[in-house]
């Protein structure tokens, strides 16, 4: 796959593989020939056939993913962050997630 292998979701006939880059100073990993080709993102594979069929590939902004998880339904799910005000106001419930109104 030309990067680490680290996590996977499955979702029919699709399997999304995390992968992340080599960390270049660890004295386990440095010297493998993928070292320097190795990139962070998700390979996406038919299962039927194989073939990757699609890629995400992160450039510069994550170097690591631990694990893929597919979530079906969701159109364009986020990440929220507790050190922001938005993180500090959404509430999520079992049939949809949402934000508190902070205004006063």
């Amino acid at each position: 796959l030309g990067a680490y292998a680290r996590g996977m979701g499955r979702y029919g006939d699709y399997l999304f593989i995390g992968v992340s880059k080599l960390r270049h100073q660890s004295k386990v990993f440095g010297d493998l020939p993928i070292a320097k080709s190795s990139f962070a993102g998700i390979i996406i594979v038919y299962l039927p056939t194989g073939t990757i069929v699609g890629y995400i590939r992160y450039e510069t902004s994550v170097e690591e993913i631990y694990d893929v998880k597919v979530l079906p339904g969701f159109i364009r799910p986020g990440i929220v962050s507790m050190e922001k005000e938005t993180g500090r106001s959404a509430i999520a419930s079992p049939v949809g997630d949402f934000w508190a109104d902070t205004e006063e």
